[in-house]
């Protein structure tokens, strides 16, 4: 009985230790903390490096953990990132390498995981580089760009004092001055872009001093017109029967989707007809609010972020009455009305919302005007009578849109 026992807890023992191993062994092919080597190969002491070129950092590793890799020109008092959480390929091109011009520079590369890390054996120099160079960066081909508006113009150099910046819309055969950067700061803010279209741009930057270097956009950008919009219909002046329908028509440069809007208090609020339709110059609103409103116009804008937009010229209405009709009740024939004296003026009237008031001393040979664009609430108080003597007077109420 105790032999069994004893076999049993040696089998019970080795099944453990089986275990314990399998479980350790969590990646096969990534290596433990102890097991990761890093090792920086180049530049790795003694090297001189110069500033504005180009220079390929290298090192060895058995882990595809992400690397930081960062330089010092104190020999590691402080460092400086020149890039984080690149490839752990092997190889990363460092440019344009710093005008920081030391003998105590180094390397180091480190996993993100903070596992493993390697400097330079020793320092090693960035001199002042032997040649000119200047690079455009941006714009440097195929960009879209909008005329007069602002863009950043980009580029890399070495041993050079001011730049000089020119553009063309003709692919190069005719070149324009933006600026001269006195100070090269390797970027500078091109305000306004022209306002010229074209298939043809690029930028070309040179040594202000001599002319050489120089560098061009590898190849063609674009400059564009501005998006814009303009509404067509409704464009002010128009009578809309609530229930109806009517089609909005506008004009758009460069916007893809266009969101609809109306207002019927001239733009205080607005109210969604359709928030987002192709920008093909027509849309049917269909079903017209039950809405009464003489300040009524419509607003387009780019359904992406609003802008740009256009609204209509000025206000036309919108009413709920399905006819229209003016009747005069006061003065509509006998009254005897005192020169200079004051009298109201009475109508009725159906969807109209403002009316045109005038009055004839000759039957209606002729016709004068009492006031314009009041609003129809049936009476006006006409302030004096003018001085005339005439049995022939009539007074005409009518639509002050159409005057019909």
């Amino acid at each position: 009985m105790k032999i069994k026992s004893y076999l049993f807890l040696v089998s019970l023992l080795i099944l453990s230790s089986c275990k314990l191993k399998e479980d350790t062994v969590t990646n096969p092919t990534e290596p433990t903390p102890s097991e990761t080597t890093l090792t920086i190969s180049s530049p790795n002491g003694g090297e001189s490096l110069d500033a504005g070129n180009q220079y390929d950092i290298k090192w060895t590793s058995n882990t595809t953990a992400l690397v930081n890799i960062e330089y010092t020109v104190n020999n590691g008092g402080t460092w400086t990132l020149i890039a984080d959480s690149v490839e752990n390929t092997g190889v990363y091109t460092w440019f344009p390498i710093p005008n920081k011009i030391s003998t105590q520079c180094k390397i180091r590369v480190s996993t993100v995981n903070g596992v493993k890390a390697d400097d330079s054996d020793s320092p090693f120099s960035i001199v002042s580089g032997s040649t000119q160079k200047v690079v455009v960066t941006m714009p440097n081909g195929g960009e879209n760009i909008e005329a007069g508006s602002q863009e950043t113009i980009t580029w890399s150099s070495s041993n050079i004092d001011s730049v000089r910046i020119e553009y063309t819309i003709d692919n190069g055969n005719h070149w324009n001055l933006i600026a001269i950067d006195k100070n090269n700061t390797g970027s500078y803010y091109w305000d306004p872009v022209p306002t010229t279209p074209s298939t043809l741009g690029k930028i070309r930057i040179m040594d202000a001093k001599d002319g050489n270097p120089v560098d061009e956009s590898d190849s063609t950008f674009n400059i564009v017109t501005q998006p814009g919009i303009k509404v067509l219909s409704p464009k002010g002046g128009e009578s809309l029967i609530s229930g109806s329908g009517t089609n909005i028509t506008w004009s758009s440069l460069n916007v893809e989707n266009v969101k609809i809007e109306y207002t019927t208090n001239a733009g205080a609020n607005w109210n969604l007809i359709v928030s987002s339709t192709p920008s093909t110059g027509s849309y049917v609103w269909e079903n017209i609010p039950a809405v009464t409103s003489n300040q009524c116009r419509i607003r387009i804008s780019d359904a992406v972020d609003g802008d740009p937009f256009g609204i209509s010229d000025n206000n036309f209405s919108i009413s709920s009455q399905l006819g229209q009709n003016i009747s005069v009740t006061s003065p509509n024939g006998g009254e005897e009305w005192v020169a200079g004296s004051r009298q109201v003026i009475t109508w009725d009237a159906e969807g109209i919302l403002n009316v045109n008031l005038e009055y004839t001393t000759n039957n209606g040979t002729t016709w004068n005007t009492i006031a314009t664009n009041v609003t129809s609430t049936g009476s006006y108080t006409w302030d004096k009578i003018p001085t005339v003597q005439s049995t022939n007077c009539k007074v005409r109420v009518s639509d002050a849109v159409d005057a019909i």
